[in-house]
């Protein structure tokens, strides 16, 4: 969002605002927490760089892309990847996760990016699920922290170099890490990131004992996670798209974890979903849904690349049906904060909330 007007048009329309694109299947780790595991088995050939540009010409413009996968990097066109988006759809913020296992490679590919889409905010997000060793088995890979920490070296210079780039750390919080949340806290908070942030085991992970954190340990948490929050400036270049936009996307993301709460105890869309008509996940193979959560409708290859085809073929109705209905729901945060942020009685709620607990 560029002006107060575009924010509108979110509100009274039904634009596309949010793409996830999983740009690979491929992965260099074996994360115990993964919820896309069973998609590397899928041998369907990937999309294309030209592919891609085929759908990004017939979509309309969308100002947030989250990327993912697999692990973004192994794509050697990545920077085109995003350049495309930039250039055809008009994306305004990138957020992109990684493993940080190819460190030299993340930070020369971050720096073109930053070139090539300057008035775009990237959002590097840098996984951490536990110190040394122990992040190495939650990540099923040996050598994955030491990777971390050089990757950490390499990327945060370049934060001076590029006003539109944050750097951050996430940590994803499970049975098995939990009770060492003040540890990885504390050790992040020593390497002074633009921001940590936690999210709550989601989706089947690859292993299968593996547990959210004990129900009655969940509202402590969530009152950390707000808390860490706090601690940094980590918005502060959403200021770039809009001035109210840093304050208002930070009570949103605070509001997010009472509403996991009472997601996990009410198990119900608490706010109607906007995924039936602002979001959507492009798969590595060009198959698309309404959210990761939920299985793909159709494939752009079999709509001829174009998206008009795909958003109104009867599949896509159908699947937006079920969910402005309610016969789904899930506390994703990808969706769970623009739900709050598109109505604007819950985002004076979350206003409020956040302005009294100061």
């Amino acid at each position: 969002m560029t002006a107060f007007h575009d924010y509108l048009k979110y509100v009274r329309g039904n634009a596309l605002f949010q793409v996830i694109y999983h740009v690979t299947r491929k992965c260099n780790s074996r994360c115990v927490s993964c919820f896309t595991w069973q998609r590397t088995t899928v041998d369907t050939p990937e999309l294309s760089l030209e592919e891609l540009e085929k759908i990004s010409s017939t979509m309309p413009e969308f100002p947030w892309l989250l990327l993912s996968g697999g692990e973004p990097f192994l794509r050697s066109d990545l920077p085109e990847i995003v350049s495309t988006l930039y250039q055809n759809n008009k994306v305004r913020h990138v957020t992109l996760p990684t493993n940080a296992l190819l460190p030299e490679k993340i930070r020369a590919m971050t720096e073109k990016i930053c070139l090539s889409a300057k008035e775009a905010t990237l959002n590097l997000v840098l996984s951490i699920d536990g110190i040394g060793p122990e992040h190495d088995r939650l990540r099923g890979c040996p050598g994955n922290f030491e990777a971390l920490m050089k990757t950490w070296k390499l990327v945060r210079p370049l934060r001076a170099e590029a006003p539109n780039l944050s750097v951050k750390f996430h940590t994803v919080l499970s049975s098995l890490n939990y009770t060492r949340f003040d540890e990885i806290k504390s050790f992040v908070e020593k390497l002074e990131p633009d921001l940590h942030t936690f999210d709550f085991l989601r989706g089947e992970p690859a292993e299968a004992s593996l547990t959210l954190p004990p129900e009655e340990t969940l509202p402590q948490l969530a009152g950390k996670i707000k808390a860490v929050l706090r601690q940094y400036g980590g918005y502060e270049r959403l200021r770039k798209h809009h001035s109210l936009l840093k304050t208002v996307y930070e009570a949103v993301v605070e509001d997010y974890y009472d509403q996991f709460l009472r997601i996990r105890r009410e198990k119900r869309q608490t706010i109607p979903c906007v995924g039936d008509r602002m979001t959507l996940v492009l798969g590595a193979s060009g198959e698309a849904s309404l959210c990761e959560m939920l299985p793909s409708f159709a494939s752009f290859r079999d709509c001829n690349y174009d998206f008009d085809s795909l958003w109104n073929s009867e599949a896509s109705k159908k699947m937006r049906r079920d969910v402005s209905a309610g016969k789904c729901y899930c506390y994703h945060p990808c969706y769970q904060t623009i739900n709050v942020l598109f109505r604007p009685t819950s985002v004076l709620r979350a206003l409020a909330k956040r302005a009294i607990s100061s």
